[in-house]
């Protein structure tokens, strides 16, 4: 016979699948308030159902990795995306004259990749260092690590960022940014900028903001994961030497699915 189905909201079901000789009309137009949906069926088997799948749904809330060097995917696992970024860079220090200024760090690269995997199963990994800020005096602050992520034969690289430069001089400077490599996404990162007797900012990464500086002091530290530490800027009339601030870590972020 002919029955009809009112559908109030969204909802999700199974549809029945009958046997050679049915047929189905197509929905008519629904009547306010509701959609109305008629099937006529004319066979005499019981109909069967459809099995909806689960394969490619979220497994759990995505894993944070900022420490350690294995990885174990759920027992139930059979894919992931991965993102890393890198260390940020360290930012310069600067010495003791008028308005002498260390170059900012830049941030780590960003870096994203799908892979097919094997439940229960260990996979290795490393989390890119902070870069540290240059002491007090032109001296020039450390790059950041590589933060990276190893499946078979591939690795993933988020490359960590670049060091600011010392400040041996007054001049502006600006820190390049790097790449990532061997990702579905190979991105790059946030420049490091110093404007003499005025600020310097570190690079900002996906995960974290570059450390800040206004007039002459140390740089600051960056925030977060993956960013770059500010330079040091001595000041106009008494000058004295000031440090670069630090960079921050990297970090994995990862995606698991059935």
């Amino acid at each position: 016979g002919i029955r009809d189905v009112a559908v109030t909201g969204v909802q999700t079901c199974a549809l029945p699948i009958w046997s050679a000789g049915a047929r189905t009309r197509r929905p008519i137009s629904p009547r306010r308030g509701r959609s109305t949906i008629r099937w006529t069926r004319r066979a005499s088997a019981a109909p069967t159902w459809a099995t909806l799948s689960s394969s490619g749904a979220l497994i759990r809330a995505p894993q944070i990795l900022t420490s350690g060097t294995s990885y174990t995917t759920p027992s139930n696992c059979t894919a992931i995306y991965v993102e890393a970024v890198g260390g940020g860079g360290g930012g310069g220090g600067c010495g003791a004259q008028p308005n002498y200024v260390g170059g900012a760090g830049a941030a780590g690269a960003y870096c994203a990749k799908y892979f097919t995997v094997t439940g229960s199963t260990a996979y290795t990994y490393a989390i890119g260092a902070a870069g540290t800020g240059g002491s007090a005096g032109a001296n020039s602050g450390t790059a950041g690590g590589s933060t990276t992520f190893t499946i078979g034969a591939t690795t993933i690289t988020a490359t960590g960022g670049t060091a600011g430069a010392s400040g041996g001089d007054s001049g502006s400077k600006q820190t390049a940014g790097v790449t990532a490599t061997n990702g579905d996404i190979n991105g790059g990162s946030g420049q490091g900028v110093s404007a003499s007797a005025s600020f310097s900012l570190g690079g900002s990464s996906v995960f974290g903001g570059g450390g800040s500086r206004v007039g002459a002091a140390n740089g600051t530290a960056a925030n977060g994961y993956g960013a770059g530490g500010a330079g040091g800027q001595a000041a106009s009339s008494s000058a004295a030497a000031q440090s670069g601030g630090n960079g921050s870590q990297g970090i994995i972020r990862i995606w698991e699915f059935t």
